[in-house]
């Protein structure tokens, strides 16, 4: 079986430059891409967030400016140590 990619044109082209196995490595290569690329539209399809579900994670986390707003220091634990 004929190697893929830049690796089967390279060695196309060190014998001779054959153009059957040049080709032939053309194709492979083509025929890897497209395999990659259905790949990538089918999952990026199904693992995308829709935009609705983002607003509703939003949502979700309340008035957050009223809640850092009006929050104390006194509940808050005391660093251990500095950071310089």
């Amino acid at each position: 079986m004929p190697k893929g990619g830049y690796e089967g044109c390279r060695d196309a082209i060190e014998v001779g430059g054959e153009s059957a196995a040049l080709v032939e490595s053309i194709n492979a290569t083509r025929a890897e891409r497209d395999a990659a690329r259905a790949v990538l539209s089918t999952a990026a399809v199904s693992d995308a967030i829709a935009e609705a579900e983002i607003y509703a994670m939003i949502d979700s986390l309340g008035d957050v400016r009223n809640a850092l707003n009006t929050a104390s220091q006194s509940g808050l634990p005391k660093p251990t140590r500095r950071w310089a």
